[in-house]
């Protein structure tokens, strides 16, 4: 089997993530990197076995690909992205897949017409704890969703909602079986031009309610997700990879009578075991970027659809689209109310 030639367009931090792990993949070889910075390109050139180019027309004009990376700026998604998908060449686009829906579904149509494989970098669709918790729980009530940190300073292009929100929105899309019936939403700019916080809700033609918060100037970082069922619930911490499925009790007949300070107290300590049981999940072990790389390898291989397809790629740009949107119709801030007299 001959190995696949794959190629990272940008060499930033997370193009440089890639251009690691690429190399772990099986039959795949780290064919190029592109990367416009005359320095970074030449600290790449030091520490990467590759061909290193600082011009991405002259790669795409001249270079002999299967595949492509691209974890290029988000600007550059739809120009780079479409351009590749014509010449024939598979591509794996950092999440969002671009800006807007409009750009997303040209890049959706381009990977039709070229027949090419489309895959959307939304890599928490990878973690173990996810996955685990997906195969435990059934249809999901209610969802809380919190991805919250402190401003890195990169993908300033992009407010939080794209930055952030939207692999919470991906998770939730993938998660519930029915169509988004409305959109609310609502947030405020910090630092810059771009939102910084935001809080959304979705609510879904079968009832269910999803709600969102994303922040990007918080202390301390926070990627939880609660999701409830009619007789369960479900907490996930995607950073520590933990989580765990708590039932709901079988009979109420602990609640019909009064409890003495003892059984009380005993109740409260034992919770969790004697009334509404928790079950911790087994989380396997795994590199979640390295397992979307392998997906990306197969389905080019195979000619199949990746776990993330471009189709959900556009889908998570379009309400992500659909939240800003509401959001620029209130207040950014709101008003400095005084009390009178």
């Amino acid at each position: 089997m001959s190995k696949l030639r794959i190629a990272v367009v940008g060499g930033g931090h997370l193009g440089s993530i890639h251009a690691r792990l690429l190399q772990q993949v099986p039959d795949v070889e780290l064919a190029a990197i592109v990367e416009p910075s005359e320095s970074r390109a030449e600290e790449l050139r030091q520490s990467v076995p590759s061909e290193i180019f600082t011009n991405v027309d002259r790669f795409i004009e001249t270079t002999d690909v299967d595949g492509v990376i691209l974890a290029a700026p988000t600007t550059l998604h739809h120009d780079l992205g479409t351009r590749l998908l014509h010449r024939g060449i598979h591509c794996l686009i950092e999440k969002p897949l671009a800006p807007t829906a409009w750009e997303c579904e040209e890049l959706v149509a381009a990977a039709k017409a070229s027949n090419t494989i489309l895959q959307v970098g939304h890599v928490e669709r990878f973690n173990p704890a996810w996955n685990a918790m997906q195969n435990a729980i059934g249809a999901p009530r209610i969802i809380q969703a919190n991805r919250e940190g402190s401003l890195t300073f990169r993908s300033l292009d992009a407010g939080v909602v794209l930055d952030l929100m939207i692999h919470d929105i991906d998770l939730v899309l993938s998660l519930v079986k029915s169509p988004v019936a409305n959109v609310s939403a609502t947030g405020l700019q910090w630092t810059g031009p771009s939102e910084d916080f935001a809080q959304a809700r979705i609510t879904f033609a079968d009832g269910c309610i999803a709600n969102f918060t994303a922040s990007r100037i918080s202390c301390e970082p926070r990627r939880t997700m609660r999701v409830f069922g009619r007789d369960w619930y479900s907490e996930i911490d995607f950073g520590n990879r933990t989580c765990h499925v708590i039932d709901a009790p079988q009979h109420k007949k602990w609640q019909s009578r009064p409890y003495s300070q003892e059984e009380r107290q005993s109740l409260m300590n034992d919770l969790f075991e004697r009334v509404t049981p928790r079950h911790d999940l087994t989380i396997s072990e795994c590199n979640p970027i390295l397992d979307e790389q392998c997906d990306f390898a197969t389905s080019i291989r195979t000619n199949s659809q990746p776990i993330v397809s471009g189709e959900a790629g556009l889908a998570a740009v379009d309400i992500a689209n659909q939240v800003l949107q509401k959001m620029s119709r209130r207040p950014a801030v709101a008003p400095n109310y005084r009390k009178a007299g």
